[in-house]
């Protein structure tokens, strides 16, 4: 059924669920209506009657009625989407916010960083940059994970080496003195001042590796980071997101490092 409420979301029917780690599984869901979204926007998953949450599509940013999304078992409602079937019925609203600026990311050399669930808020991005690689020629992926055995999309490792410069570390197995991300950045050869960047990690550690890309020569100017928040609306009504003078769910939550930087190291 059509509405032009904002929250009143759309039946989506889960047609596949593909387990990605114990903690984290892939939903493919059927839409009543085609939804078209860009890379970083997000849309609130409502498990009826129960609750809903907010979350980054993972499928190719097409317009489209079948929708994938991969979600991290961490609270209720999350546990309980995980407990779902295939044929089971949850709902979608959205999408909202404002995602990553393709135009002016076009043509520039692309850093990609995830730390362990981060990549799930990239894949998007990843699959639109994979389709457009006219656009994109030089795309290169960092990929630190806590737990060699619990790895998102491990699956997609051997694809990616393909595809793009992908380099992937575990942070429990790393003796080096020099760490994670920081051992990564080290391997590359590409001209940092030509180069772009995306953060995808836990928000203590966006300074450090922004530093880390900083000392290398990419300007905050030239990093974006996806911010998670505990979105209820989706729409600037609700106060919820709100992160200095943003509202993460209208003015993001993609952001320029450069103009948030401030307040994230009120938050961190």
């Amino acid at each position: 059924m059509k509405t032009n409420s904002p929250y009143f979301p759309q039946t989506a029917k889960i047609i596949e669920i593909r387990p990605e780690t114990s903690l984290v599984k892939s939903f493919r869901l059927s839409l009543d209506n085609e939804i078209s979204f860009s890379p970083g926007e997000f849309i609130m998953l409502t498990i009826p009657g129960e609750g809903e949450f907010p979350l980054t599509p993972t499928s190719e940013p097409i317009k489209s009625t079948v929708i994938e999304v991969a979600v991290k078992k961490e609270g209720y409602a999350t546990e309980l989407l995980h407990e779902k079937r295939i044929g089971d019925v949850v709902g979608i609203r959205g999408p909202y916010g404002k995602g990553y600026p393709l135009t002016e990311l076009s043509g520039r050399d692309l850093i990609l960083i995830a730390q362990d669930e981060g990549i799930i808020q990239l894949h998007s991005l990843l699959m639109k940059i994979l389709s457009d690689r006219s656009r994109f020629p030089r795309l290169t992926l960092l990929y630190e994970f806590l737990n060699d055995r619990e790895v998102v999309y491990s699956s997609k490792f051997n694809n990616w080496h393909n595809e793009f410069i992908f380099y992937k570390t575990s942070s429990e197995n790393n003796s080096s003195t020099k760490k994670g991300i920081d051992q990564l950045l080290s391997k590359i050869d590409l001209d940092f001042d030509k180069a772009s960047a995306v953060i995808a990690a836990p928000e203590s550690m966006i300074k450090k590796i922004a530093l880390s890309l900083n000392m290398s020569g990419i300007s905050s100017e030239q990093i974006w980071i996806p911010l998670v928040r505990n979105m209820s609306c989706g729409i600037g009504k609700c106060r919820h997101c709100i992160t200095g003078d943003y509202y993460v769910c209208k003015d993001g939550p993609v952001f320029r490092l450069s103009d948030i930087y401030d307040t994230l190291g009120s938050i961190l």
